[in-house]
């Protein structure tokens, strides 16, 4: 409920601050939610918000040129 890729976004920059906070632990995010389109919880394109979701864990996590 609520789902949008502003969001998420927000989600993966907090979850960004909790992993680089522990320096010596593991810096390992797992995203379970790769294809679950029937419970509303999937990270692919969509005709509604096209590649947002993708973009915020490129732009959160991705490297910079």
């Amino acid at each position: 409920m609520n789902n949008t890729p502003e969001r998420f976004r927000e989600a993966l920059e907090i979850t960004k601050q909790r992993l680089l906070a522990l320096p010596d632990a593991p810096k390992t995010l797992n995203l379970n939610r790769w294809n679950e389109w029937t419970e509303g919880s999937y990270l692919e394109p969509d005709t509604t918000q096209g590649m947002k979701c993708l973009e915020a864990v490129r732009e959160v996590f991705g490297s910079r040129p």
